[in-house]
């Protein structure tokens, strides 16, 4: 009861600090170089997000000394973990592919827009997309599915779950909320199999940053020379 608990008032708090906290413009002003693209913001919200959704749990867990395993926090059924992870992966990058052209889409992906993407660019939005994903799932399919799971059981524990990881979606609008649902259901019953957060956070990785990709490759506004032999302007 307690960490199901926990893990609500964890949720509530970091989607506030993802949602609404931002980067103070003193730090703004210092680490974008007069800079006007929205570069600096956007590794601002995913780091800072993740220290939230990725380390309260962890000090939860250690302040009880409660067993990380527990909560899905742990790298067993190594083999059938990546294999599952990245058999979702590749299903979603499909389906990126067959939407990352949309206006819709290029209309909120990539998330930075800069005209111009350097090589540091790409490298920087990839990292920070993997940190924050990787406490992102810890949460979701880690600490509040798991601890859901053993107060309410399996099929509650993944309803509940859907429900919530749905919600944070609301605000990109209909179609990503509803498309968190049969998403949400697959990642949580695959971690539930496999025992530990991993199958998720591989899945989601492949979908972030095959859509960043693509996005960024197709965006009209995005300097890339498409018409040459370089797939990229890196100057």
């Amino acid at each position: 009861m307690f960490h199901s608990l926990s893990a609500l008032i964890i949720l509530f708090i970091s989607y506030l600090v993802w949602r609404y906290l931002k980067l103070p413009h003193l730090f703004k002003t210092v680490l974008s170089h007069g800079s006007s693209d929205n570069s600096i913001e956007i590794y601002w919200q995913r780091l800072i997000s993740s220290l939230f959704y990725g380390l309260l749990p962890l000090v939860i867990i250690w302040t009880t000394d409660s067993e990380p395993a527990s909560f899905g926090i742990s790298f067993n059924k190594k083999g059938v973990t990546l294999l599952s992870g990245m058999m979702i992966g590749i299903v979603l990058t499909g389906a990126v592919i067959f939407n990352y052209r949309k206006p819709g889409n290029l209309k909120d992906f990539p998330q930075i827009r800069k005209e111009r993407w350097s090589l540091s660019t790409a490298v920087m939005s990839s990292a920070t997309w993997i940190i924050y994903l990787f406490a992102y799932e810890l949460f979701f399919r880690g600490y509040l599915l798991f601890s859901l799971n053993g107060y309410l059981g399996k099929w509650p524990a993944i309803a509940v779950n859907i429900i919530l990881y749905s919600l944070v979606h609301y605000h990109k609008g209909w179609k990503e909320t509803a498309g968190a649902i049969p998403l949400g259901f697959v990642l949580c019953l695959m971690c539930l199999m496999t025992g530990n957060f991993a199958a998720a956070l591989i899945a989601h990785v492949f979908l972030a940053l095959s859509n960043e990709w693509l996005s960024l490759w197709a965006h009209p506004s995005i300097n890339l020379a498409r018409k040459s032999n370089k797939l990229m302007n890196i100057n």
